[in-house]
């Protein structure tokens, strides 16, 4: 891809960016590993801390809203610092309250933040 932008205006867009990122967001991986049972057992590992922002979802048509209240899903949009290492099926961790990555979004014009569709259950 090429970009049409410096790599100091890119950098600028990039501090801009930040500061639109208000959050902290803790972000986990699933990891698997056998007890003394020899039974798997999953635990979440964190994998990367980085600024971010959730904000609500309201993209979606009516009827898969329903469909996502029904199933007791609430999605959202995260907004991560273009670099943070994150992918589908992690989860993060933003204000005490815990969100699953359902979609990691790659199209972005500019690398200046990374996006994802997550759900929080309840």
């Amino acid at each position: 891809m090429v970009s049409i932008l410096t790599a100091a205006e890119l950098a600028a867009l990039r501090l801009d960016v930040a500061g639109m990122l208000p959050q902290t967001v803790t972000i986990q991986r699933a990891t698997e590993t056998v007890d003394d049972y020899g039974h798997a057992a999953k635990s979440w590992a964190t994998v990367d801390t980085v600024a971010g922002r959730v904000d609500p979802l309201a993209q979606m048509s009516g009827q898969s809203i329903i469909a996502s209240q029904e199933e007791g899903r609430v999605y959202y949009r995260l907004s991560v610092e273009y670099d943070a290492d994150l992918v589908d099926g992690d989860q993060v961790i933003v204000d005490s309250v815990t969100y699953q990555v359902k979609q990691l979004h790659q199209n972005n014009a500019l690398p200046a933040v990374k996006r994802a569709t997550i759900v929080r259950f309840g």
